[in-house]
């Protein structure tokens, strides 16, 4: 009764393989994996199903284990020439915020990713949008700032821009307003929903990407005069990752829409909609609006000064 017990309150913390996690469930081996009844005077060992399940976590995610003994939840850097990914491993995760303090369309659930993904460890910067599109079409001008007021249809277009520039598969094929992605294509796309959200918790259970304090990993609260600033000027979260919260919003591939019930496999959003999903807050934003649960949405072709992308690409 107490191993079960007491494995249901590490199911959080299980999901990060932090190294808080590793240490607990090797005690919780430790505790109950000798566990032993006694019977007529002779004691017989015990195995207890929850022992198991412990037992396979850790060969589960021995990689993953390795580097957070060590304290790096890292993957690879891919470095594509101008722009630099990190290699982020499939994994499962709950998305959304618990119920105490959540907004409406946060309700949380189980979702898996089956396959790993690049992404990048920062916004798409003016010079690089620059270089690829020939023109620059940010309100508040900086090579290395991110690119800003830029619809969804523009973000999307700019990821086939620079994968045909480096030889890649475009992931997208673009007919007017109309878009289909290509799941199996190397180009560059913009990350899922969940794959952003999975990427922004950086293998923790912070409030933002990265820390509980979001003035250590967030530009948030400032006011127009101020504007957003160069990349990467906060401190990275457990991926590596940049700025997930604040400095400026991020489109992202999903059409908006309520979350499914139970567990999502590998969810790209609803079929259609109206309006395509940003997340992560900006510097004009309230620090909660740049949580890693937070979501916003506004129509493909809305373009904003407060509003970028970051690039993410499938593995193999």
């Amino acid at each position: 009764s107490d191993a079960r017990t007491e494995w249901v309150a590490l199911a959080t913390l299980r999901e990060s393989a932090s190294p808080e996690a590793v240490e607990s469930v090797d005690l919780y081996v430790g505790r109950y994996g000798d566990a032993t009844v006694t019977v007529d005077g002779r004691s017989y060992r015990v195995e207890i199903a929850q022992v198991s399940e412990a037992r396979e976590w850790l060969e589960r995610n021995a990689d993953r284990v390795a580097r957070a003994v060590s304290g790096d939840l890292r993957g690879p850097l891919i470095d594509q020439h101008e722009y630099e990914l990190v290699a982020i491993e499939p994994g499962e995760f709950w998305m959304g915020r618990p119920s105490a303090g959540q907004i409406d369309g946060e309700e949380r659930h189980r979702v898996r990713l089956t396959r790993g993904f690049a992404l990048g460890t920062t916004e798409v910067t003016q010079s690089l949008y620059e270089s690829v599109v020939g023109e620059n079409p940010s309100k508040l001008v900086g090579e290395n700032r991110p690119v800003e007021n830029v619809s969804w249809l523009d973000a999307v277009t700019f990821c086939n821009g620079l994968s045909e520039r480096e030889g890649l598969a475009p992931a997208y094929r673009i007919s007017g307003g109309s878009v289909r992605w290509d799941q199996d294509a190397a180009g560059y796309r913009l990350p899922t929903e969940a794959e952003w959200e999975y990427a922004a918790i950086g293998g923790t259970s912070h409030e933002y990407s990265g820390s509980d304090n979001p003035a250590t990993v967030a530009w948030v609260g400032e006011d127009w005069g101020t504007g957003h600033h160069d990349v990467a000027g906060k401190a990275a979260n457990g991926y590596r990752l940049h700025d997930m919260s604040g400095n400026v919003w991020e489109w992202v591939w999903d059409w908006f829409g309520p979350y499914a019930s139970g567990i999502e496999v590998d969810p790209i959003g609803p079929k259609a909609g109206v309006n395509r999903v940003y997340r992560g807050g900006s510097w004009l934003s309230l620090p909660e609006y740049a949580s890693t649960a937070h979501r916003d949405k506004d129509g493909p072709r809305s373009r904003f000064i407060y509003l970028g992308f970051r690039l993410a690409r499938s593995l193999p």
